[in-house]
């Protein structure tokens, strides 16, 4: 199976069982919240740097263009998202950019930038120590 197939999924965390059993009980416990937790947010008309994500776990987010996202802002240790690509057009999570201050800045699982085609979503956990949004895994249409 490759990336665009609809059911690809890359599982990162298919080796790491432990780990893996870990965040299953962290996004329950994340789902569990409140309805809030879901955020749709204004179309993103231009590329951003330290982009605000607001407080919850599920961010649906699209653009009128492909649009490069450079850091997340609004950071706190252990914090774990869903980026969700609800438009028509790419988003990039660029890996490592300096656009974004250090501690906004994604660590890709695969060193390179992440795009997220239509209807694809990324997880992504913030990590205290490296002071960074580290990518785990990524799903695809």
């Amino acid at each position: 199976m490759k990336r665009g197939d609809s059911d690809f999924t890359y599982d990162f965390l298919a080796d790491r069982p432990q780990l893996k059993d870990e965040l299953v009980k962290k996004v329950a416990g994340q789902f569990s919240r409140t309805p809030a937790d879901q955020i749709t947010y204004e179309q993103i008309t231009s590329n951003q740097n330290n982009y605000e994500l607001r407080e919850g776990f599920f961010h649906r987010l699209s653009t009128d263009a492909s649009r490069n996202i450079t850091g997340f802002a609004n950071v706190r240790p252990g914090r774990f998202v869903l980026i969700a690509n609800v438009g028509s057009f790419d988003i990039v999570i660029t890996h490592q950019d300096a656009a974004s201050v250090a501690q906004n800045r994604v660590l890709s699982h695969t060193a390179a930038n992440i795009t997220l085609n239509a209807n694809e979503s990324v997880f992504l956990i913030y990590d205290s120590v490296t002071a960074r949004w580290r990518s785990l895994a990524m799903t695809g249409a």
